[in-house]
């Protein structure tokens, strides 16, 4: 099976970097939010394998892949897994936009 590459958007980017923000302050530590990165790295260079093991949602090619409390919501293209956001699923779910 080829890996596809794994491209984050400017709003996953973003999402991604309020959580970990969110989390240092509240804890007061980083080690919280470095735990967190190295789950989600370590979640998408699975997907990138086997990008079709995610949750499908009612838009073509897009999936949604569980990690702990969170979502990663992904799209699949030839050669690229794209990431769209990282959701807080603690969050209300109406507010969910990708």
């Amino acid at each position: 099976m080829a890996s596809r590459e794994i491209r984050w958007t400017i709003k996953a980017t973003q999402d991604k970097l309020a959580i970990y923000e969110y989390w240092t302050t509240r804890n007061k530590s980083v080690l919280y939010a470095q735990k967190l990165e190295k789950l989600f790295n370590e979640a998408l260079k699975i997907i990138a394998i086997y990008p079709s093991a995610g949750i499908n949602t009612e838009l073509t090619d897009v999936r949604i892949q569980i990690i702990k409390d969170f979502k990663i919501v992904y799209r699949i293209k030839e050669n690229v897994l794209e990431v769209l956001t990282v959701w807080d699923t603690r969050q209300n779910p109406k507010n969910l936009k990708f």
